[in-house]
């Protein structure tokens, strides 16, 4: 009997065949009823090393009890020879089927080396036009305009390599909603930022609403990973907010979490009427995708990293877009060329826009500009 996670989760063993071609007949089971996609839990574990050799102890470990989890070095019992072989046996099921995905929950793990090196056959060993990875690295990143411009450039071109369907993720329900992480303002930001890089965007329900955090009491706590009486990652999980009535119009009867108290002002209700809401915002910036397709497929190229704004540009042809972002507290300049601003973050963000083209934003704010 073995558990990578709880014990109440045994690990399927995926080396016997006959696992793997009932896993695909459960694809096939929902994809036959018309589900568009996947998304594939904790897929490191599902191969191991066959001869199940103890994980190596991790020297650099901390904590009190040198047996705990983080006390090893996961070099066994993840990541396997099998691995890749396996997520691809999964994409040939979804091949079978017209225009669907399954995206992979993937950690990279610094023990065992260069994180974007264990990216890497997620885009050489299977069918990366219909499976990916969450690429959650960008929930990790300092909060400035270096940290996300080194990660997005770094990520850009270990994708296209080899033509390669890059994937950007900035918020799930592992971690502390985007609001709670950075604030409102960054939160547009990260919108903005989102919408306008290539490949597939993946949005945690709320977010595109400006959600944040709820506040979870010791009685309340549900997840059962929860170390603390704080409720684990409840904070993030609590109910979505479809309005201001009675538990945000989630439920008639009483939801498994409370509703976050601030469901009265950040509701999808109330933000259908508010051309300056969230949902406006990644609502025009997902219709801009989509009937231009240039901010999908289009060539990626960081233009600039300079005191703390970060320009970056989607082009395709004789369309160019150019996206800055302006990462710090306070005002800051960037020379650019001059272009229609398509989107801004928030109202009167852009302070000066002059014909030579020094741009001026607001703190924590950001442009969307076609040249």
């Amino acid at each position: 009997y073995l558990h990578s996670f709880l014990k109440e989760q045994p690990d399927l063993n995926w080396d016997n065949p006959v696992v793997r071609e009932e896993m695909k007949n459960v694809l096939r089971f929902w994809l036959d009823l018309g589900v568009d996609g996947f998304r594939a839990d904790a897929v490191w574990c599902i191969s191991k090393d066959p001869d199940f050799t103890d994980n190596p102890r991790n020297k650099a470990y901390q904590g009190d009890d040198p047996l705990e989890f983080g006390g090893y070095i996961h070099k066994n019992s993840k990541n396997g020879p099998n691995l890749f072989k396996y997520l691809n046996e999964l994409t040939f099921v979804l091949a079978e089927y017209y225009d669907k995905r399954i995206i992979f929950e993937y950690y990279p793990d610094p023990n065992l080396g260069d994180i974007y090196s264990q990216f890497k056959p997620f885009y050489t060993d299977i069918n990366n036009r219909i499976g990916m990875p969450f690429n959650f690295e960008g929930m990790r990143q300092h909060w400035s305009a270096e940290s996300f411009g080194e990660f997005i450039d770094r990520y850009q071109h270990m994708v296209l390599e080899p033509e390669g369907m890059p994937m950007y993720c900035f918020g799930n329900h592992d971690q502390p909603r985007i609001v709670s992480r950075f604030g409102r303002r960054q939160a547009r930001m990260i919108a903005l930022l989102e919408l306008t890089l290539p490949g597939l965007p993946t949005i945690y329900n709320g977010d595109e609403i400006g959600m944040e955090n709820g506040d979870i009491l010791p009685h309340q706590v549900r997840d059962p990973s929860a170390t603390d009486e704080m409720g684990g990652r409840d904070p993030q999980r609590t109910p979505m907010q479809w309005s201001s009535s009675e538990h945000a119009g989630f439920t008639t009867g009483e939801p498994w979490l409370p509703v976050a108290k601030s469901y009265t002002a950040y509701n999808v209700d109330a933000q259908l009427e508010d051309d300056e809401s969230f949902l406006s915002l990644y609502q025009m910036l997902l219709h801009l995708r989509h009937i231009d397709p240039v901010l999908i497929h289009g060539n990626f190229e960081l233009v600039d990293v300079v005191n703390d704004m970060l320009v970056y540009q989607r082009s395709e042809g004789d369309k160019v877009y150019l996206v800055v972002l302006n990462f710090a507290d306070e005002r800051r300049s960037a020379k650019v060329p001059k272009g229609d601003i398509l989107f801004v973050t928030n109202a009167a963000d852009v302070v000066d826009y002059g014909v030579a083209g020094d741009i001026t934003l607001k703190p924590h704010s950001a442009v969307l500009i076609k040249l």
